[in-house]
């Protein structure tokens, strides 16, 4: 769910809104939204899970054709 999720967000976008540094931030802000939710989503029976686990995304590749 959570690859899904992912893709889904970064197929969403146009390469040029990928290439600026604005649009960047705003994927990565949308994904931790979406990631978080997922997770809060499974984890809601589980009082030892933490809600909103994932505080930050770092990018190591960006590739764009």
């Amino acid at each position: 769910e959570m690859v899904d999720s992912v893709i889904r967000q970064i197929s969403a976008r146009s390469s040029e809104e990928l290439l600026t540094v604005g649009g960047k931030a705003m994927l990565k802000e949308e994904m931790i939204d979406e990631l978080n939710n997922i997770l809060n989503d499974a984890s809601d029976e589980d009082d030892d899970i933490m809600n909103n686990m994932v505080l930050d995304i770092f990018f190591t590749a960006f590739v764009i054709k």
